[in-house]
């Protein structure tokens, strides 16, 4: 049909009807005015045609009877674009800021340029740009992605071709932008006395504006207690050593 559109690889029911006798017929397709042969001597009334690899708004089929080529018929004008499949991250993972994931994605049909974004609404309103890149020539496409300071519980990825947006894949499931600590002090293995004052500090990944601080004598399987809550996150806070005598005592710092 006219301004039907297709993707590279589709299967396409090619149908006819025939007056007379017409044993068989020859198929062709043209981009512009070069013909080119789909199948010859074709007999019945229909031909499963797998779309090439081509990329045009200008596609047309032409019906020919094998033998009296003047008896023919031709479609309207149809497009064929690619077809772009993301692969990697699958969802419902956890990434944290500064760290990189691998996003990988397959392309059917020749295109040269494609478009990496994310979105923390699944694109509805928002996209954001992560890289405009240029196709491997590779069966699967591969970028590292340094994951920026976005924290999110749901994000989305989408590939598409640069030339032809519609032609494009998200996510099928969002995965986390999460925060990250890294507790310099106390590193583990100091002896400290109840009331003296231990210097925490800590570095983070991410804007995580307010923190809290807590304790516990068993890695925080059960055993929990706070130290400090709702800290303004300034890497450091020197804590009052408790009265919570062990030799196993365990300390970390959580997004408050």
């Amino acid at each position: 049909d006219e301004n039907s559109v297709f993707n590279v690889g589709d299967t396409l029911s090619l149908r006819w009807k025939k007056t007379g006798i017409v044993p068989r017929v020859d198929l062709e397709y043209a981009v512009g005015e070069k013909w080119q042969l789909i199948q010859s001597a074709v007999e019945g009334d229909s031909y499963t045609w797998k779309l090439p690899a081509i990329l045009s708004e200008d596609v047309r089929v032409r019906i020919h009877d094998s033998l009296h080529p003047g008896i023919s018929d031709t479609s309207k004008p149809f497009a064929i674009q690619g077809r772009v499949e993301l692969l990697e991250p699958e969802g419902m993972k956890e990434y944290a800021v500064g760290t990189t994931a691998s996003i990988q994605w397959k392309a059917k049909g020749p295109v040269k340029h494609f478009v990496l974004e994310y979105s923390l609404d699944q694109f509805e309103s928002d996209a954001r740009l992560i890289a405009k890149i240029l196709a491997s020539g590779e069966e699967v496409q591969t970028f590292s992605w340094n994951i920026p300071d976005s924290l999110a519980p749901w994000v989305w990825l989408r590939v598409s071709d640069a030339s032809n947006p519609t032609v494009s894949s998200i996510s099928r499931r969002p995965f986390a932008i999460t925060g990250a600590f890294e507790l310099l002090t106390p590193s583990g293995g100091e002896e400290k006395t109840v009331g003296e004052v231990q210097p925490m500090a800590w570095k983070t990944r991410g804007s995580i504006p307010r923190v809290n601080l807590e304790g516990s004598l068993d890695r925080f399987e059960r055993d929990y207690h706070v130290i400090a809550t709702d800290l303004e996150n300034r890497g450091f806070f020197e804590w009052q050593i408790p009265d919570m005598i062990s030799g196993d005592v365990w300390v970390r710092v959580v997004d408050s």
